[in-house]
Order: C-alpha cells, then structure tokens, then sequence
C-alpha cells in the first residue's frame, strides 16, 4: 500500500512530462561541423524562418490585391515581428520603393524575374506561387495561428518549425492512440489467452501502474518525449505484459495440473520459478536498450536509459503487485489454460524429426543476409516523413519544387591575406577605409564559386553578396560591377535593405562570407553522403589558388552526419550487445554450449530482418535504429526462459519429451506475448509519421521471426548439440531429493 501510494504521487508528476521535437534534437552530441554551424548562426543570424505560400491560378501579379489583403492580416497578428514578399521587397529600377509603395506592376514583374534574391524564392520561376517570409523572436508559438490563418484563406504553411511542430502533434496524436488502443487490444489479448476478466484486471493495473511511475520518474528528472522516444509507451507496456503473462502461464498451469495444491503454494511456486529468468530476461533486455546510450544522438541515447528505468521499474512492481493480488481472489476455477496448442506441437516435432531442413533454411538466410546488408543505407528526408496525403507534407513539395527548396545548406568563405594593393587603389575614394573590403579579386572567388553552386544537381536556391552584384548589373546597363562600386552600392542602402540582401551573407566584422543554398530534398536520387563529399572536394580544387579558407555547413550537414551515423551505430550496438549477452549467458546458462545457441538463435532472424530492409529498398531512420536493441532484448527473453524450462524438463523426462514439454509450456508463454506484441506494434501501422509506421512494421517481422527462432531453430540447436553429462551435473542431491 505504500508503494502503491508513491506509485500514485509519482503518476501525477507524469502529466508534467512534455513532448519536445526540433531538428536541432536529431543532430549528433559531438559532431564537430555542430560548432560551426552555431558559429555560422551567430555570424549571419538565423535563417529559421516560417513561409506562406500562395498558389495563383495564371499569374500572381494578377492578384496583387488579394495579396495585400492576406498581408495586412498578417502584420495583425502578435508575434510577426514583419514579413518579406514581392509586395515589400526593396526595387532599384523603379521610381517607387516597392509594390506596395506603388511600383508599376510590369516594371516591378520585370526587375523580380531579373533579381536572383526573388526569382525562386519570393516567388516562383512560372509566377504560379508567391510567398510571405515570416520572421518573428519565436516562430514556435505562432505555428498554431499560422496554420488556422492558412486554413482560412487558402494557404500552405513550411518551414523547418513547422516540421518540428508536425512532429509533435504526430507523437501527442499516437500516444493517445497508443494509450487507448494498446490497452483495448492487449485486454482483449489477456482475455482470449486466459478467459478471466480478474487475468486482464491484473495486467492492466500492473502495466498501467508502471507506466505512469516511469513517466513521473522521468519528469521529474528532467527527460522529455522525442519523436523517438514516444515509442517507450508501447514499449514498457508490451515488456510488462511479457513478464506477466510468463507469470500467469506458469500460475495458470500449476492450476490445472496441480488441482490438489493450495493458492498460497502455487503463487509462491510461481514466483520462485521465475525468479531468475524474468530477473535475467529483464537484465539482458536492460543490456540492449543501454547499447543505445553510446549512439551519440541525443533522443536515441534518452530512450536507451527511459526504458532501463522503466522496465526495471516493471519488473520490481510486477513482483510486488502480482502475489499480493493473485492472492486477493479466492476462486480461479474458470483459467484457462492450452495444454496441447496444435502450433506448438507442430513447432516441437518438426525441431525433432525434420533439424535438416530448420539448418537449411537458416543456410539460405545466411547467404541472403550476407548478400543484402552491406546494403544498407540510411537515405531519408524531412519530406519523406510524412504521408503523401498530409498537409505537411503537400507544404514541403510545393515549397520543395516551386520555391528554392527545403533542406539548408551554407558554404562560408574567408579569405586568409587581404590584397593590400587592391585596397590602396580605392581606399582615397571612400570616407569610411575599414569598410572598404570586397576587392575585385575577392568579387571573382565569389562569383567563381556562386556560379558553381548553381550547376550542382539537387541545388535549388543559391543566394550570396555576389546576387546582389549579378542584379547591379542590370542598374549598371548591363555592365560588370567591380568591389569597388558594390561598396559604394552598400555603403549607401538603408539597414532594413541591408539586413535582407547585406548581413546574411557578410559581416563587416569577421569579414565572413556565406552562400546559402537550399536543396531538393524531395528527390529520391539524392544521396546526401555522396553529394556533400563530392562538393567539398570539387570546391576544394576550384578554390585551391584562392587563398581562402572555405568550409561546408548547415542543417543537411548535419542531418548527414546523423544519418551516417546510424549504420556504424547499428555495427556497434550489435557487437556491444552481443558480447555482453554472452557473457551473461555464461553467467545464466553456466555451459558454453547454451550460451552459443542462444546467440545463435537470436542473431539469424535479426539477420533475416536487417536482409529484409535492404533487399526491399527501405532506409535505416531515426527509429528503425532501435530495433536491434530492441528485438535482440526481447528475443533474448524469449531464449531464456525456453532454456530454463528445457533444464527442469530433461531432469524428469527424454530428451524429445522434454522437448514437447518445454514449447507446451513455456512455449505457450511466448506465442502468447508474440501475439501480444505483434496486436500492439500493429496499432502504429495507423500513424501519419512515416518512421512509426516503418518502426511499428519492423517490430512486427522480427518478433515474428524471433519467435520462430526460439521455438525452430533454438531446440533444434538444443538436440544436435545436447551432451548428457552437462545435465547430469545439473542433477543435485537436492534435485533428487526433491
């Protein structure tokens, strides 16, 4: 009572936890191009910006007005500090300032189309789709409005907040559906195993109890909800049920075979003969989720620990709760329990009688996964994470096909000698020499290396100080204009100009420069590793009697990197994880026998899985990097208790009775949280969220493969490599006695 008294106080803490998703949270802890691109933020601030688009149906200057009436609605609204369109955008060759200023539209059309800042940006090369730039202190706390405002006049809302904002009304959304639906399908699961209501009481209020403790625990030491880590819902409930239904299994069977035995000697049966394979189970499930602490990204790291927790927390609740409440209830007549399931008897008999073709099938997973893993890939974009039907995800096209593209990228430039003749040469001209800085020689790198930006495939938009010098040209009559004149040129425009063309692609002080670029990150040809390793080389050797210093920054660099991660992530775990379930099942098992078979039994179906991904073309994502944890905890599990089982069958019976006994039994257990599982999983099929639909799937294969693993590969193992002085030794005076 007392604990259940805490368990209550730390479940109120859990309505505190809060649900966080940026797209700075999926970058690697330690990645050293992370300091740079702060770096880059604070030189040029932050080019996080929100974007309303507005899709004409001929040509957006014919709806001129329409669009002045959208803006005047948005400079209303709190927050927008202002906004940026081919309405305000500053105009050189026409007599008034802007559009709004009452610019000629056809002469406004013409100077648009000319200038590289708009063209592609502000609206698009057919005139078809046009584009507010919304800048605010925080884009965050106006995505709701925003997209209300959309709704109401007919507009589609992007940017890289809006992304993470979609993520989390995604992840509230599946936790609700998460919540409601696991707990009716794995009720209904319980039911139909066992056919006792009290059965589903028990697991429910068990599971639930934990779940909410966990939650709390986790608020209060500061730990939020990822996109990530949303699945450790699904995940403690469907541990939990597996420790219990392993318990109610061998409860439920103890009544029916031992009719003669009172409750109290079957509970405490119960829980002595469990002990130390849910103790083991649930420790080697904790080995697996830590091995994603050392992943080096922040919300994979923080689910590895959050299920740590909260599976150790199950485990001790289940053993404190279950006794106490199994022996509240005076009448279990009505339990059921399988006691010759036909699946099982068929899985027993064919480890028997049919080894040979058990071997040869896993021969062929071998060669199949040998053939198909090392192509692996881990390709993916923000776009791609949402269904094609999703608001979102139609935004980012749009944005992605007609507006310059999604995915940020920057190229900074620094040179490393200023020439001190070219400064000389200009500086008597200028009232001001320490503003005097773009040399001629200096306006050719970039214009050499701007240019080149443009040709590379997947390159969208591409925006520098030298798109403003292309556009001079055009003031100019078409003539070039050296560094000398573009000084002049900025010496002389007003700071809100200079703060739109000007600052995000020079700082006077650290006589830096930035190209920034956006890319297609819809296009399914990209390979991000491939492009960026091509592009720093290329500009390396176009640059390389520049004398600059030039390096390759932003979001998709970033985003790369964690992404390159994930299949070195994924060798490590697994080589981390199976060495340490080695040795504990050395300690488990005692034979070194055992402790192979149950690796082996474990290692080909998740080998089967990762073939699986690669032959079907999938990608490694933020969540399918989990799996491997996942499933080798679970399988684990699985192996476990099946071994412990056989070890007290084959001191009473033959070998092949054993056997039979062992999958009638304990294997009934693990077809029935399989199933369990399987029902729960198959809920995130339903999500919006491409990678928890992916994730939900995967998880569904494997447990399906897993299962087949303990109950047809691991007893075959078992009677091929089974030695009977190893269990003559097990066999104590005690035993015998007994």
């Amino acid at each position: 009572m007392i604990t259940l008294a805490i368990c209550l106080g730390l479940s109120y803490y859990s309505t505190k936890i809060q649900v966080e998703a940026k797209s700075t949270s999926f970058f690697l802890e330690d990645d050293k191009d992370l300091k740079l691109f702060n770096e880059s933020i604070k030189t040029f601030g932050s080019q996080d910006f929100l974007v309303l688009a507005y899709k004409s149906d001929k040509d957006v200057f014919n709806d001129i007005a329409k669009l002045q009436e959208i803006e005047k609605k948005l400079l209303k609204i709190k927050g927008i500090k202002s906004t940026l369109s081919i309405l305000n955008a500053p105009l050189f060759l026409s007599d008034e300032k802007s559009i709004n200023d009452g610019a000629n539209l056809v002469k406004a059309k013409e100077e648009i189309s000319k200038n590289e800042f708009y063209l592609g940006n502000l609206v698009s090369k057919d005139f078809l789709v046009a584009d507010f730039l919304i800048f605010a202190n925080n884009p965050d706390e106006l995505i709701k409005t925003l997209k209300d405002f959309a709704n109401e006049n007919d507009l589609i809302l992007g940017g890289m907040s809006v992304i993470a904002s979609d993520m989390i009304a995604y992840v509230k959304s599946d936790l609700y559906v998460y919540g409601i639906g696991l707990f009716v399908l794995l009720s209904l699961a319980i039911f139909i195993f066992f056919r006792s209501f009290y059965f589903v009481f028990i697991c429910m209020f068990i599971c639930l109890i934990s779940l909410f403790s966990t939650t709390g625990i986790l608020a209060l030491i500061g730990y939020n909800i990822t996109v990530i880590s949303s699945n450790y819902v699904a995940l403690v409930l469907i541990i939990t049920i597996s420790v219990i239904v392993h318990l109610l299994s061998h409860f439920s069977e103890l009544l029916n075979y031992n009719k003669y035995n009172d409750r109290t000697t079957n509970v405490r049966h119960t829980l002595l003969a469990k002990a130390k394979p849910s103790f083991f189970a649930i420790l080697t499930t904790v080995v697996g989720f830590l091995s994603l602490v050392f992943s080096g990204i922040k919300p994979i790291s923080e689910l590895g620990v959050m299920m740590s927790i909260g599976i150790s927390i199950s485990l001790f609740l289940c053993y404190l709760f279950l006794p106490y409440l199994l022996l509240a209830k005076k009448d279990f007549k009505n339990v059921y329990f399988a006691k010759e399931p036909k699946i099982l008897l068929f899985c027993a008999k064919t480890a028997i009688y049919h080894r040979k073709i058990v071997y040869f099938v896993c021969l062929i997973i071998i060669i199949f996964a040998s053939i198909s893993i090392p192509k692996l890939s881990a390709e993916n974009s923000f776009v791609n994470y949402f269904k094609d039907s999703s608001d979102i995800k139609k935004g980012l096209l749009l944005i992605d096909e007609k507006l310059g593209g999604t995915l940020p990228l920057d190229v900074i430039i620094k040179f490393n000698d200023e020439d001190e003749k070219e400064e000389d040469e200009f500086a008597e001209f200028l009232e001001d020499n320490d503003k005097y800085y773009l040399t001629p020689s200096k306006v050719e790198v970039l214009k050499k290396v701007h240019n080149f930006l443009k040709e590379q495939e997947y390159v969208g938009s591409v925006l520098s100080l030298y798109s403003l010098l292309d556009f001079a040209k055009t003031i100019n009559q078409g003539k070039d204009i050296d560094g000398f004149l573009l000084n002049i040129l900025q010496n002389n425009l007003d700071e809100s100009t200079k703060a739109q063309i000007i600052y995000p692609y020079y700082n006077e002080k650290t006589k830096e420069f930035r190209i920034g670029i956006r890319m297609i990150d819809s296009d399914k040809t990209l390979k991000r590793a491939k492009f960026l390793s091509d592009l720093k080389i290329n500009l390396a050797k176009l640059t390389q009697d520049d004398n600059i210093n030039l390096q390759v920054s932003g979001v998709m660099v970033l985003y790369n990197n964690m992404l390159s991660s994930l299949i070195s992530s994924q060798v490590d775990t697994l080589n981390f994880v199976i060495l340490s379930l080695f040795a504990l099942f050395l300690i488990i098992f005692r034979n070194i026998r055992f402790s192979i078979i149950g690796i082996i039994a474990n290692l080909i179906p998740i080998s089967l899985l990762f073939a699986i991904i690669a032959f079907s073309g999938l990608s490694l994502d933020l969540m399918s990097i989990t799996i491997a944890a996942i499933s080798i905890g679970i399988g684990v599990d699985d192996i476990i208790h099946y071994v412990h089982r056989f070890k007290e069958e084959i001191k009473r019976k033959p070998l092949n009775e054993a056997i039979i006994a062992s999958h009638q039994s304990i294997g009934s257990a693990l077809y029935y949280t399989t199933c369990t599982i399987v029902l729960g999983f198959c809920l995130m099929m339903s999500s919006n969220f491409t990678p928890t639909i992916y994730f939900g799937l995967l998880t569904v294969l494997v447990m399906i493969l897993l299962l087949c693993g303990s109950l047809f590969l691991l007893p075959s193992l078992i009677i091929s490599l089974y030695f009977k002085g190893y269990f003559k030794n097990e066999l104590s005076k005690k035993d015998l006695s007994a």
